[in-house]
């Protein structure tokens, strides 16, 4: 007799919570050219903590007040590479790449912290200038997973059937991955490949009373439609 079996392999997106990196959060407004009192006149107006996404635009806004009659000067200290400072718009301007986010020696973070300290000086006096730190966090963006697999199978009472899988992510292309089945016709499990981790394969040796004649005298067959749940061990 004749099983008719559907497995849907789908690749979901799990995040786990955010790692609680310490983050340098301090404000400062100092003259580090000098020991005399913090310069008046003199303050930045922009965020203390700005989250971005790895792979997507993100601004900070920058502003100045200096005394009257002085030029404006900002420039900065250790920043991301890749941030840059839009002048006209008075904007830092980065894009962070999908792996900013990522700590080889963790796969469990899926947070950064990056601090870069604004300097405002003038023109007219470039030895005098106050300062502020500035936190920028960036959140991991995971990108889709590639579930290969044919998609229907058509079984034998008595046989055992075996359907190998795979999946493919180019955050995590040696995983590991956690596998979560549902709906599985009893008997049926999905095994890992102790040799590649990316490699699955769904077992299954259905009896000979699975289609139950007896219940179901006009068909000679039953059908299934299971799903396998793959999400990244190391979200």
């Amino acid at each position: 007799m004749r099983i008719l079996l559907v497995i849907a392999c789908l690749g979901l997106l799990v995040g786990c919570e955010d790692t609680p990196y310490p983050a340098s959060q301090n404000t400062s407004e100092t003259n580090p050219f000098s020991l005399e009192p913090t310069p008046t006149g003199y303050s930045i107006m922009a965020e203390e903590n700005v989250q971005f996404n790895e792979g997507r635009l993100g601004k900070v806004q920058i502003f100045g007040n200096v005394p009257n009659g002085g030029t404006p000067v900002f420039r900065f200290e250790n920043l991301p590479d890749g941030m840059v400072f839009n002048e006209s718009a008075r904007t830092l301007e980065w894009t962070p790449g999908f792996k900013t986010a990522d700590l080889p020696a963790n796969p469990l973070i899926t947070q950064r912290y990056y601090t870069f300290r604004v300097y405002l000086s003038t023109v007219e006096k470039p030895g005098v200038s106050v300062t502020r730190d500035v936190t920028v966090s960036v959140l991991d963006t995971l990108r889709d997973f590639e579930l290969t697999t044919d998609s229907m199978e058509e079984i034998n009472e008595g046989e055992t059937f075996v359907k190998v899988f795979t999946i493919k992510s180019v955050d995590f292309p040696q995983g590991p991955f956690a596998i979560e089945p549902k709906s599985l016709p009893s008997g049926m499990k999905v095994e890992t490949d102790d040799q590649d981790p990316t490699r699955f394969k769904v077992v299954y040796t259905p009896d000979h009373q699975t289609v139950k004649l007896n219940e179901n005298p006009n068909f000679d067959w039953v059908s299934y439609k299971s799903q396998v749940n793959a999400a990244g061990d190391t979200f």
